[in-house]
């Protein structure tokens, strides 16, 4: 470019030379150090196997002195005759006598006659698969590294011989601990650790587990090299790994000064490349400095204005592309926003916009809706028999359907792969089978759609949704191209009509139990009082916080069967019929029916099947009696009939906490288990400052 005088392409080229150099001059450096590093590791394990090779060869020395002088000492010789208690005994005296760790005791075959507490060898344990205690035997007394249980000892053997036969032999052992391996260290310069099998025997410095290579530990970084080392083992002889570890700063620590001086050099030469940058920047033109604060808004999330430059040269090339690709991440932008809310294929709502226009909705006014949930028939078949190109073309005349059929402004949604959803308000059930209809006439599939009325126990959107799925169920389950209303849910339904919940959670069963709730304003809120005080219950028993969790989980879904009883039963002020009751007797299994459908929900079964059952065996549905009743059902039945105490109904006001408390001592032993009803009630007189 024009701007750029040969003077300045020298000043470039001059700080290129000099941060290049300096560049290739640190690239050495650090070669000639890891070398270096490599170089000193090998050598200090090398020193450091030499001084524990020495070391061991002179402790099993001294140890194969001390064995035998112990070992033909006539209380010795004559002991392995004796019980396991003497010998035993006397061993544990010779220990206190020598320099060692354990000792132990074998007969003529190897087999361990006694040793003291913390010897590797036990009574009874066959040894003589060890080449250490095989040779003993054969009058060979030896020495070396002894391993056991990933335990490493220095061991010697010596043969007792009484005439011309070895009759037993005496070990001796003494554990390799951290200070052997210090003083190796000391003569190495390095750190040494022995392990086996990749775990960690016995080490100079805090480590569980080693693998050969480098590793950082408490900050420092070191460098470590391996080689195998033998041991004597009560099987096959093994090798343990001995690893050499030295400190990373200590092998390059004579050449920091000169890495020191080299960074600085390279610094001064970026500075004056820096500034060669910032005297070259002056003497732009305009045009750039326009083009990078364009860049500048871009970065901030703003739209810059369009350069639209007339030059032709590298700087107008330069500006024609920005404004290009402003222009397109724009547009790609907005499409992207567009298709965050809308399903690409349809171009209805997709999932997560329509569950937000139905909060909107929910939130207005109260007037009269319906949600419906149009579940297309085998499409999975119809997709696997055409393929997924027509079964898309498929779905898309479907939405073509509901637009037509659908008043303006309602919410349509592909609600998922298969699924659609409206929300609409008095014509919605013609609207819904008006659409079955059309789909039924002019495409090679049916559908099952799921209708639910916002009412008071389906004002949210969990549950109107939820209410919905298991309309769309009762469809499917009744043959398939229907229209069916959610009018609550029947016990007396086969097992296939909860298979919507199998693909759900605990969200799911949650709204159920609230919309049990929500069916009488006299016991809104019911399932949550009886979980919190269910939960102080635990808690004042002294229970783990697991179980705590469990008890207030399940305190929350205890009632969810009543959503299968009749309002008329659920609502009715007065006394019920004995048919009534019988109704009343069923949402305990209904509710672990519905529950089970979600194995995550598995440990909360008992507590909901068994919630009203009694400690004298007169309860339901199972007639448990004392501790076969599940905990946490004991702890839901006390729970569960102090909120009812306590909670106001049409006909009567709700009893005081006095009296609530009152009556539950007085079913201990019999409604109530008595131990649990005693915690209860001294707990709640202490929380409402009650006297005992």
């Amino acid at each position: 470019m024009k701007g750029i005088t040969y003077r300045n392409k020298i000043l470039l080229t001059i700080t290129g030379l000099i941060v290049g150099t300096l560049g290739i001059a640190l690239l050495i450096l650090t070669v000639i150090t890891q070398r270096q590093a490599e170089s000193t590791a090998t050598s200090t394990v090398q020193r450091t196997s030499r001084a524990l090779d020495s070391a061991i060869n002179e402790f099993s020395n001294r140890l194969l002195v001390e064995t035998s002088l112990l070992a033909d000492r006539q209380g010795t010789r004559n002991v392995y005759q004796a019980d396991e208690r003497t010998i035993n005994d006397h061993l544990q005296e010779l220990k206190g006598t020598a320099d060692v760790d354990w000792i132990a005791l074998t007969d003529s075959q190897g087999e361990v006659l006694g040793s003291t507490d913390t010897a590797p060898l036990k009574p009874g344990a066959d040894a003589a698969k060890s080449s250490l205690i095989s040779s003993a035997l054969d009058r060979k007394p030896k020495g070396g590294l002894y391993l056991d249980q990933q335990k490493v000892s220095v061991a010697a053997a010596y043969p007792i011989v009484i005439g011309q036969y070895v009759q037993a032999t005496l070990v001796l052992g003494r554990r390799l601990d951290r200070q052997l391996l210090e003083n190796i260290t000391g003569l190495s310069g390095g750190e040494a650790v022995l392990s086996y099998n990749g775990r960690v025997v016995v080490s100079t410095i805090d480590m569980s587990s080693f693998h050969n290579g480098e590793l950082t530990t408490n900050g420092e970084k070191y460098i470590a090299r391996s080689q195998p080392v033998a041991v004597l083992t009560n099987g096959a002889d093994a090798k343990l790994t001995l690893s050499s570890l030295v400190k990373e700063s200590n092998v390059t620590g004579p050449f920091q000064p000169l890495k020191t001086t080299l960074w600085v050099l390279l610094l001064l030469g970026c500075s004056l490349g820096v500034g060669a940058g910032i005297y070259l920047s002056g003497s732009l033109s305009g045009p750039i400095e326009r083009l990078v604060s364009s860049f500048r808004v871009l970065e901030r999330g703003h739209w810059p204005e369009p350069i639209a430059s007339a030059r032709q040269d590298e700087i107008g090339v330069l500006q024609h592309a920005f404004d290009e690709m402003t222009t397109s991440i724009r547009t790609s932008r907005e499409r992207l926003v567009r298709m965050l809310d809308v399903d690409p294929l349809t171009e209805l709502l997709n999932y997560r916009s329509f569950r937000r226009s139905l909060e909107s909705l929910l939130a207005e006014e109260p007037t009269r809706k319906w949600v419906a949930l149009f579940d297309l028939d085998q499409f999975e078949a119809y997709n696997q028999a055409h393929g997924t190109q027509v079964g898309d073309e498929l779905l898309v005349q479907i939405s073509d359907i509901l637009r037509d059929e659908a008043n303006d402004g309602s919410p349509l949604s592909r609600y998922s792969g298969n699924q659609f959803a409206l929300c609409d308000e008095d014509s919605t059930p013609f609207l819904a089978e008006a659409v079955r209809n059309r789909i039924e006439r002019e495409l090679p599939i049916t559908v099952s759609v799921g209708l639910c009325e916002i009412n008071n126990s389906t004002n949210r959107v969990e549950t109107a949704l939820l209410a919905a799925e298991m309309a769309v169920s009762q469809a499917k389950n009744s043959g398939r191209n229907k229209v069916k209303i959610f009018e609550g849910f029947s016990f007396e339904g086969n097992e296939e009509s909860l298979s919507f919940l199998r693909q759900s959670s605990y969200a799911a069963v949650k709204a159920l139990a609230e919309a049990v709730d929500a069916k009488d304003e006299y016991t809104r809120g019911h399932s949550q009082r009886v979980a919190e005080y269910a939960r102080s219950l635990a808690e004042a028993c002294g229970s783990d916080s697991g179980f705590v969790d469990l008890v207030f989980l399940t305190g929350t879904l205890h009632d969810v069967g009543k959503i299968g009883v009749p309002d008329a039963a659920l609502k009715k002020p007065g006394r019920l019929t004995d048919e009534e009751f019988e109704m009343i007797k069923l949402h305990p299994a209904l509710g672990e029916k519905i529950v089970r459908q979600i194995p995550e929900l598995a440990d909360a079964l008992p507590g909901i099947r068994g919630h009203h059952e009694r400690w004298d065996g007169r309860g339901y549905p199972d007639e448990l009696s004392g501790e076969t009743i599940p905990l946490v059902a004991r702890i839901l039945a006390i729970a569960d009939t102090y909120d009812a105490m306590t909670s106001d109904r049409p006909y009567r006001k709700g009893l005081s906490v006095e009296t609530a408390l009152n009556a539950i001592e007085e079913g201990a032993g019999t409604q109530f288990d008595p131990d649990l009803a005693k915690v209860f009630v001294g707990a709640f007189r202490k929380l409402h400052g009650l006297a005992s």
